[in-house]
């Protein structure tokens, strides 16, 4: 019977087990093009091989032969706990890829955090939607798919930037005019002065004007920018 070999684990690879938990799914590119855009696509492979082999990431490729994504598995977060990596509280361990109707919207998601990972400056701290249900202890009445935070510091009151991804499901008015003054008014209640921003991302030009338009005499002066999904990147006009 062949030997199993042991590979050491390296740091990064600590980091990557950390950020899957975080965002519970990402896809091959996105994980590779977050902690990996220098290498190879086999040193990712190899990642991969070793991650399964460990039992700490779960690796599909969908219809077998498109998108290859990741996910924590509960070994992966045990191992990241009982080490004193993270705490527990900070991952979303799985037992697969998100089901098919919320895939989309996940992907996206982690795609509008990889974008502000890679902004000067990044935020101190990204949160996905259950991270930020937890963070209030399940207190809110709505949150956003996306919290970006920077803290405070000398003379910097910090600042926070909610981030919405609508693939234009929902109605304009009857829906997402509500659902949006409402996050205003968390928001403003719990930064207590400090900079506070929305981000509406969705799915084509002409949602985007017509949600600028429904949007714009509701929200008053409160700072809320509303653009296409692939305007963080820089992949739209």
């Amino acid at each position: 019977m062949p030997t199993i070999k042991k590979h050491r684990i390296l740091p990064r690879d600590i980091e990557a087990y950390i950020l899957v938990g975080r965002f519970r799914m990402l896809t091959r590119q996105q994980l590779k093009s977050w902690l990996f855009p220098e290498v190879s696509e086999t040193m990712v492979t190899r990642f991969f091989d070793r991650s399964t082999e460990r039992g700490y990431l779960g690796v599909e490729r969908l219809q077998g032969n498109g998108i290859q994504v990741c996910w924590l598995t509960k070994k992966g977060r045990d191992f990241l706990v009982d080490g004193e990596h993270t705490a527990a509280s900070d991952l979303f361990p799985a037992s697969g890829a998100v089901p098919a109707k919320d895939f989309v919207h996940t992907v996206e998601i982690v795609n509008a955090a990889l974008a502000m990972h890679c902004r000067t400056p990044p935020p101190d701290e990204l949160l996905p939607a259950w991270a930020v249900q937890r963070l209030f202890a399940g207190k809110l009445t709505i949150w956003p798919d996306l919290l970006c935070l920077w803290t405070p510091g000398d003379d910097d009151p910090g600042s926070a930037l909610a981030i919405e991804v609508d693939l234009g499901g929902e109605p304009v008015k009857t829906v997402l005019v509500p659902k949006t003054l409402e996050l205003i008014n968390v928001l403003t209640g719990w930064t207590a002065g400090a900079p506070a921003g929305i981000l509406l991302l969705t799915a084509t030009a002409r949602r985007r004007d017509s949600l600028q338009e429904a949007l714009a005499p509701a929200i008053g002066n409160f700072p809320l920018a509303v653009e296409t999904l692939g305007a963080l990147s820089g992949d739209t006009p």
